[in-house]
């Protein structure tokens, strides 16, 4: 039997798309069986090691402030570093902001290691995407048992506070949490036409009157978003 060049290079292909995969990072519900949530050290492992994934090169990272525990609050952009020049839809996509409430947070860790594989370039084309995985990060790092009775998920989670004992939820007016500012700032900054808001049982979302036609142009993302949430629902 004789070997073409042609399927020596497909099968190389197929091999290291595998290899790819296999070598991918796993969430900490992906590895516990979703039995447990991941806490702030773990996102920012997994988003590091999404970094290294063979399109890594479309997410960047910056610290975008530290909360009143003094811990880093992470902003990852979504990006083609070559994007099309043609009026682009910018998404801000917030997770966590209840900590008890965790799909959201670990529904962002799986959207960045699938744009990292090189997935959703459609979606890439037209949109720019920033991700806050963990928006209460002092809040998410007191897991305990009981903090969110009755839920279909991990016994022990974050709690719905922050280290102030806010609601960060309830706080856009005044805006008294630093994590509160740190938001309102990427507020300015990106100048969002759509914001998602992923909570438990349900999401939310809000568009300016003057975004509506370019956010219904481009539907499918919020669809998009907030179907693969909803799917990593424990």
């Amino acid at each position: 039997m004789t070997t073409t060049p042609r399927a020596l290079l497909a099968t190389a292909l197929t091999t290291a798309a595998l290899a790819a995969q296999v070598d991918a990072p796993q969430t900490v519900p992906e590895r516990s069986r979703y039995t447990e949530t991941s806490r702030a050290a773990d996102v920012e492992r997994f988003v590091d090691a999404c970094l290294a994934l063979p399109h890594g090169d479309r997410l960047t990272v910056e610290i975008a402030g530290k909360t009143p525990g003094g811990r880093a609050m992470l902003v990852v952009k979504a990006g083609l570093l070559q994007a099309p020049e043609q009026p682009r839809l910018r998404a801000v996509v917030i997770g966590n902001i209840h900590a008890g409430e965790v799909e959201g947070k670990e529904a962002v860790q799986a959207l960045l290691r699938e744009i990292a594989q090189g997935q959703h370039e459609d979606l890439l084309q037209r949109c720019d995407l920033w991700f806050v995985p963990i928006y209460n990060v002092d809040g998410n790092e007191q897991i305990e048992v009981g903090n969110r009775r009755g839920q279909n998920g991990p016994d022990a989670v974050g709690e719905r506070p922050n280290s102030q004992g806010l609601d960060l939820n309830r706080d856009f007016v005044k805006a008294d949490a630093p994590e509160t500012r740190m938001l309102l700032k990427l507020f300015r900054d990106v100048d969002p036409h759509l914001v998602v808001d992923l909570h438990l049982p349900s999401f939310r979302y809000a568009v300016r009157p003057a975004d509506r036609e370019a956010v219904l142009r481009d539907a499918h993302v919020f669809h998009w978003l907030a179907g693969v949430s909803a799917s990593y629902a424990f």
